[in-house]
């Protein structure tokens, strides 16, 4: 499934995850095959109540990356 992850580097990518989320594991293998991910993990599961939490940090992320010029 990661095969061609590698293939995003510099290419902004971030990921948030719980840390009792079924795909907690999953998530990290991914952010350590792609070159320069920004990974956050925290206590929470695969729940609105996490991603809520992670919401405002999203969309700070997604705000500053579409508004820096790109090559």
């Amino acid at each position: 499934m990661f095969a061609g992850a590698a293939g995003l580097a510099g290419t902004p990518v971030a990921l948030w995850c719980g840390e009792q989320d079924d795909f907690y594991g999953d998530v990290q293998a991914l952010g350590a095959a792609i070159p320069g991910a920004r990974t956050a993990y925290a206590e929470g599961g695969h729940t609105r109540t996490y991603w809520n939490s992670v919401t405002p940090a999203a969309f700070d992320f997604l705000g500053h990356t579409l508004a820096e010029p790109r090559s």
